[in-house]
């Protein structure tokens, strides 16, 4: 009899532990966002981590959160690999498999879109919350595609695709750019030739610069920057020359694409031991200064004219490998999960602190989780702080 007592304990206990498990992870399931709220501070991305064995059965849900750390709702899709935020005042764009969602004071607006798997690279105007996602759709008829979807300010979207790959892209005011490398598929020969594309104001791709170079030679980030007069797209580049550069340490070129007349030059960069890696998301424009985030978690910069010494700015506090940053508007949000998940900010210019840590419990349950389908785990694959 106490033998059956035990077994009927252990049979309840484990149905409650997995109820409260599947509670915990489902918990957010009545929160999801019609609009973005008032109070809206900051938001979290979280999807599957590996790209292999992304499926429908998976998801990709954007946590958004107050200034306390407080979870507002949810904005959740189909799975998508490396999701972003873009975010700007009053307005976030964020994608899933089939659809990108945008979200204002007012709204929320879901563009459908074919069925993609990975994003390639997203930008914004965070002025104007015009907004381009760029997703690797691979191989279509013959030819290597990325496709996209745009938001433009005033709230109308459209989609596209250029043959290529995109490698960089960026936002002129409310003017979207790309860099893309020619893709060869079943054919013979190295692919060198290079576009510079503007997404007209019909969405539509037009070619404002072309060159050849090496496939080997490719942005470090997949983001780049603006001129405040419009005219100038400044990136990082990685080429076989550079990553040997064995008097400096690993270096990189900065880029300069005039979108008038199509010219490029490039300037090789002295790194003085630095860490060569540009994260994603953190590329910025202040001061006359390029800055990045580089994989020690150090803000680094060159002048866009100049000097080619790069220059350490400041150090995020206690980076390390589970350790996620992203730069919107000036500033520089962190998100810190070695133990119960943090967010906190710093200014991008002086990294001074503008926003002390805050706790964000509810994601715990959710990080390094299986997902729904048991061929992934969860993780983060972007933050944003949204400006107000």
């Amino acid at each position: 009899m106490a033998q059956t007592v035990r077994m009927v304990r252990t049979i309840a206990l484990t149905a409650l532990l997995v109820t409260a498990s599947c509670a915990a992870r489902d918990d957010h399931s009545n929160r999801e966002l019609a609009q973005l709220p008032s109070a809206a501070f900051g938001a979290v991305s979280i999807g599957p981590s590996l790209l292999k064995g992304v499926t429908d059965r998976d998801r990709t849900t954007v946590f958004v959160f107050d200034d306390n750390g407080s979870l507002l709702g949810t904005v959740t899709g189909t799975a998508i690999y490396a999701n972003r935020i873009l975010a700007a005042k009053s307005r976030i764009v964020t994608a899933s498999s089939r659809k990108l969602a945008t979200l204002t004071a007012e709204s929320r607006v879901e563009t459908p879109i074919d069925y993609e798997d990975i994003i390639e690279t997203a930008v914004n105007d965070p002025a104007s919350g015009a907004a381009t996602m760029w997703f690797n759709s691979g191989a279509n008829n013959g030819r290597y595609l990325n496709k996209y979807a745009m938001v433009r300010a005033d709230g109308s979207s459209g989609t596209g695709s250029v043959a290529g790959h995109v490698r960089a892209a960026t936002y002129c005011g409310e003017r979207s750019f790309a860099l893309v490398q020619e893709s060869l598929i079943g054919t013979t020969g190295e692919a060198t030739k290079n576009w510079l594309y503007e997404l007209d104001g019909q969405g539509e791709p037009v070619v404002r610069g072309q060159w050849e170079h090496s496939q080997e030679i490719f942005p470090a980030s997949r983001m780049s920057v603006c001129a405040a007069d419009g005219q100038t797209i400044f990136s990082l580049y990685s080429s076989p020359e550079t990553r040997a550069d064995a008097s400096n340490g690993p270096a990189l070129s900065l880029v300069r694409n005039n979108v008038i007349d199509g010219s490029r030059t490039e300037t090789p960069l002295v790194m003085a031991g630095h860490n060569e890696e540009v994260r994603r998301s953190s590329l910025a424009l202040a001061d006359g200064k390029i800055l990045w985030l580089n994989g020690d978690g150090d803000i680094l910069s060159v002048p866009t004219d100049g000097s080619a010494a790069v220059t350490r700015e400041w150090g995020i506090p206690g980076w390390g490998d589970k350790t996620m940053a992203s730069v919107v508007d000036g500033a520089v949000s962190v998100i810190d999960f070695h133990s119960r998940p943090t967010f906190s900010r710093y200014d991008l210019r002086t990294g001074t602190r503008t926003k002390d840590p805050v706790e964000l419990p509810w994601l715990e349950p959710t990080i390094g989780a299986d997902t729904e389908s048991r061929k992934n785990i969860y993780s983060v694959s972007d933050i944003a702080a949204i400006p107000r």
